[in-house]
């Protein structure tokens, strides 16, 4: 899988004794992936040499959209079974919003038990492929190919909305802070005595009520990104909110992703929106990072208010202020 951030990804899971169908298929979606709309990958695109299960587990998890090429042969036990606990994460994963699971009936079986009766199937009434409801074979790939056009510009337009609110609240936090810097500077001159270049406590003062509202910014731009992030599947805009130190190649880190990030979208209605701050510490941290990429600033850490007071430990977000003049970033998060 490319990985390429305009495009969603689409995995196949298929039996072996399917591989021309899922040949065929791919060979209707290589248009979509020509003009843009998707990236496609399956088990036959594994490097030899590689683990399989683990490079497998790598790709279902950077899935944008799963398809499960459906026969017998796929429900069989020697298939069915070595796929059934990446099948079981993945619609956990969709009850969150962050993949879309769509069974492709391949050939007439029974298929609606287990996991799979709540899907909706492709091609269109889940009229198999090989069925005499269609004309010809071509005429299924087509209609199949058509759905995952709609789903993909669908899902290409919602990103690019969260994309542009991310944006805008990062250009707010360069903006605001340019300004404030200006305003401080022109301040200071005017108020200063002859001979002095700088009054110490006139800048602190400043700063610090800089602060209150870049972190005003940066923590409501957060929480509008948690509530769009499920709907996208997407982690990069958020990404642009966040310390440097919780990334990985530009990426959310897997842990903080898994952990916090997603654990944070699922709670995100316990808080008070628009969110409140109860209390405010500072951590003591003055440095992140380490060697060329380590940041000298210091780390404030929000508590947020819940909806009711009862319900469980308080969540709250840390934001690493750079000593630069570098806007802020979050440096931590636990709701």
């Amino acid at each position: 899988m490319q990985d390429r951030p305009g495009n969603i990804n689409l995995y196949l899971l298929y039996a072996e004794e399917d591989e021309s169908l899922k040949n065929e298929l791919e060979r209707h979606l290589s248009s979509l992936q020509r003009q843009g709309y998707i990236d496609v990958w399956h088990d036959g695109k594994i490097d030899p040499g590689a683990s399989v299960p683990e490079v497998q587990r790598e790709y279902l998890h950077k899935a944008h959209v799963i398809l499960l090429l459906i026969s017998a042969n796929f429900l069989a036990p020697d298939c069915y079974n070595k796929y059934e606990e990446e099948l079981r994460e993945a619609f956990e994963r969709q009850k969150r919003g962050e993949v879309k699971i769509i069974p492709v009936i391949l050939r007439d079986c029974l298929w609606q038990l287990d996991l799979l009766a709540s899907l909706k199937p492709l091609p269109a009434g889940g009229h198999p492929i090989r069925s005499s409801h269609w004309e010809n074979e071509d005429k299924a790939f087509k209609n199949i190919a058509v759905e995952l056009q709609g789903i993909a510009q669908e899902f290409l337009s919602a990103k690019e909305r969260l994309e542009r609110k991310v944006n805008q609240v990062a250009n707010d936090l360069i903006d605001y802070g340019r300004q404030q810097i200006r305003k401080a500077k022109a301040s200071v001159k005017e108020a200063a005595p002859a001979g002095d270049e700088k009054r110490p406590e006139a800048v602190e003062e400043r700063a610090e009520s800089d602060k209150e509202q870049e972190a005003e910014i940066l923590l409501q731009g957060l929480l509008d990104c948690l509530a769009c992030y499920g709907t996208q599947a997407d982690s990069s805009a958020t990404a642009e909110l966040i310390h440097h130190t919780l990334l990985q190649n530009g990426q959310l880190e897997e842990g903080f992703r898994k952990h916090n990030v997603e654990v944070a979208c699922q709670r995100l209605h316990l808080y008070k929106q628009p969110f409140q701050v109860e209390e405010k510490k500072d951590t003591g941290r003055r440095s992140l990072g380490f060697l060329s990429n380590k940041e000298e600033g210091e780390e404030i850490k929000y508590t947020l208010g819940r909806l009711r007071p009862d319900g469980g430990m308080p969540g709250y977000v840390r934001i690493f202020f750079p000593a630069s003049d570098a806007p802020p970033r979050i440096s931590g998060l636990s709701l």
